[in-house]
């Protein structure tokens, strides 16, 4: 991997980065792994600690790469997989803003209204970044990187919240 080889040991930012490489060059899969193996990177880390001895930075990265791993399954065909890793996600960060909403626009995608409904309006009433960056599609497409796919099912989702918002 390229990590590897520029710094001699697979450092987590750096895999995370890789992952955001490969999936700019609509390579999923080599992105998918990547964002793994950045996953357990973070998670293995030892040795470094934030202000007061804190993990959180290393804890955030995880949840980051987790994320970004879970959102490249549903590129890869792999939905079921991906939603039950976005929970996971979820469950882990309850105050990702990112995955609340991502399960908003899959529950939308299988018909699940009420559940689509009630992440979304977790993440914009309950979470401090809340959800109003995820209603610019640009930023959701070139900032966060979401793949393709998702960005699609999170504009038919933010299409009928504009609809029932205008009625």
């Amino acid at each position: 991997q390229l990590g590897k080889q520029a710094t001699g040991f697979e450092d987590p930012y750096i895999l995370n980065s890789e992952g955001n490489v490969y999936a700019t060059l609509g390579m999923w899969k080599d992105a998918r792994e990547s964002y793994v193996s950045s996953q357990r990177g973070f998670q293995a880390a030892k040795g470094f600690r934030g202000r007061n001895g804190s993990t959180t930075n290393r804890l955030d990265g995880a949840v980051y790469a987790a994320s970004n791993a879970a959102l490249a399954l549903v590129q890869l065909g792999e939905e079921e997989r991906a939603i039950k890793e976005i929970e996971a996600v979820a469950r882990r960060a309850p105050n990702s803003s990112d995955m609340r909403v991502a399960l908003a626009a899959l529950y939308w995608d299988q018909g699940k209204e009420v559940a689509a409904e009630e992440q979304f309006d977790f993440a914009c009433q309950h979470i401090m970044a809340g959800c109003s960056k995820y209603r610019d599609i640009d930023w959701v497409t070139r900032i966060r990187r979401w793949p393709p796919v998702m960005v699609s099912k999170l504009q038919s989702f933010l299409a009928i919240q504009s609809t029932a918002s205008a009625a």
